[in-house]
């Protein structure tokens, strides 16, 4: 896994540089800040006795985090600089108010600390991100209820892209969805227009420009139909549909 590369604190200023559509984002590196934080939270994890530099620590994220999410404003949009687990929509990411923010926090960090019992996910990088108004199709994954929208993901190598694919495949969804209709709600949300793949490819060449390497990158599309780009990641350390010939790139 490449955690450096893979973090939104290395490809989003790229982005920003491209001029690419993206979320409102406000990011910090709480190894600058206090480099106890980190081992502070993992201490909490392991119910093991924070000291009063472990205290100290907690209290600046807490702060830090509430002034961020306070400049972005309610609902935001929550994640690590490695992933935001939006499968727990309510639970993780999607924040509804300052009431529910440590909380999620905490749980983006336990997931992410127990992703890997060798040391888990990076937990340094905070993001909070502007929520983005869309249409969804359907929600999924039980009481957390995460919506359902159109995302389509490309495959980039040596600045030419490789291959496009919806973000969602079926499997994903199987008893998961509460709508008994998901199927072919979902087959016409996965299904991209011709002036739509235009608007990506364009976006997507532009991106593999930059980027050196073999890359994925998200698209989202918003209820006013524009595209963002919300994620990146290195392609090998990325969900490829199965079947495609450059799966294992």
């Amino acid at each position: 896994m490449n955690y450096k590369q893979n973090c939104l604190s290395y490809w989003l200023p790229k982005l920003v540089e491209l001029e690419m559509p993206i979320p409102e984002t406000i990011f910090i590196d709480m190894d600058k800040v206090d480099k106890n934080f980190a081992n502070a939270i993992r201490k909490i994890f392991w119910m093991k006795k924070p000291n009063k530099e472990d205290k100290i620590a907690l209290t600046k994220f807490r702060r830090i985090l509430e002034t961020m999410g306070h400049k972005i404003g309610y609902p935001l949009f929550l994640r690590t600089g490695q992933t935001s687990q939006k499968h727990e929509w309510s639970d993780t990411c999607f924040v509804e108010n300052q009431n529910k923010l440590l909380k999620n926090a905490q749980n983006l960090a336990e997931w992410s600390i127990m992703k890997d019992f060798k040391g888990g996910f990076p937990i340094n990088i905070w993001v909070v991100r502007k929520v983005l108004k869309t249409s969804p199709v359907f929600t999924a994954f039980s009481e957390t209820k995460m919506p359902v929208v159109r995302e389509f993901r490309y495959f980039i190598k040596d600045g030419k892209i490789l291959c496009r694919h919806p973000y969602w495949p079926k499997e994903a969804f199987k008893g998961m969805a509460e709508d008994k209709k998901w199927k072919p709600k979902l087959k016409e949300m996965n299904e991209l227009k011709k002036s739509e793949q235009k608007i990506l490819d364009i976006m997507a060449k532009k991106i593999a420009g930059k980027f050196k390497g073999f890359w994925s990158v998200d698209f989202l599309q918003d209820s006013k139909l524009r595209w963002y780009v919300i994620d990146m990641a290195t392609g090998k350390d990325s969900y490829h549909w199965k079947g495609c010939k450059y799966e294992k790139k």
